[in-house]
């Protein structure tokens, strides 16, 4: 068997932990899962930072991104905009506090050009909806998502979003997927979490009682979640 073969058998032969049809949901995860960066953040950075006069190497914020991000996750309680965290995030990674690179990359990533929609992912929600499964967007972001999701033509690809900011509280708390299953009338033990963080997807959808698929090891398109029932 060819590999090109071999891949297509292997994309047909995913069994989803739940048949996607009328009367169940599919909540979606964002970041990661339905939405990438159009280009690798670092170099977003990066960019900005060197038209400012700043000698940034990508490579130097690629190191200190992820470490950042977590190290000031406290700074998105109770901000909606999350804008004390990012521009922690930003001085951090960059190694400079310049809040015109702040101001520059925070309006960037509102856009609808910073991001790309993963593979068939518009062709699902619509298949998926078609078939009677209600669905919800849940995500940790900050309230510049639905303009985000807007500009993208998504938000009417959902039947509720749940964001974080908007919400008050952040997976994998469970109070925001209760949430998504009252507000889309399904109960969580019928209803799939489709997310690419084993603990914020994972962990939170699976303590109510929800099924979980993971994005990028169990399934790698949403392709594989589109084959009839």
């Amino acid at each position: 068997m060819s590999e090109v073969t071999g891949g297509i058998v292997a994309l047909m032969a995913t069994e989803l932990p739940l048949t996607l049809e009328s009367g169940t949901a599919l909540w979606v995860d964002a970041a990661g899962t339905l939405l990438h960066p159009a280009r690798p953040v670092a170099e977003v950075y990066a960019e900005h930072a060197r038209a400012l006069g700043h000698g940034v190497e990508p490579g130097e914020v690629a190191h200190r991104l992820g470490p950042a991000m977590r190290t000031h996750r406290a700074l998105r309680v109770g901000d909606r905009t999350w804008r004390r965290y990012w521009q922690a995030v930003v001085s951090t990674s960059i190694g400079v506090d310049d809040p015109a690179c702040f101001e520059q990359l925070y309006a960037h990533y509102e856009g609808a050009e910073a991001w790309r929609v993963a593979p068939d992912a518009r062709a699902c929600l619509e298949q998926l909806r078609g078939r009677g499964v209600r669905l919800a967007l849940i995500s940790n972001w900050d309230d510049r998502l639905r303009p985000t999701l807007d500009g993208l033509g998504l938000v009417s690809a959902f039947d509720t979003l749940l964001i974080s900011g908007e919400e008050g509280v952040e997976k994998p708390d469970p109070e925001i997927f209760l949430r998504a299953a009252q507000r889309l009338g399904i109960r969580p033990e019928l209803s799939l979490m489709v997310g690419d963080d084993p603990d914020l997807d994972a962990v939170g959808a699976r303590s109510v009682g929800a099924f979980v698929i993971q994005f990028g090891s169990e399934i790698n398109s949403f392709r594989q979640l589109m084959d009839p029932p």
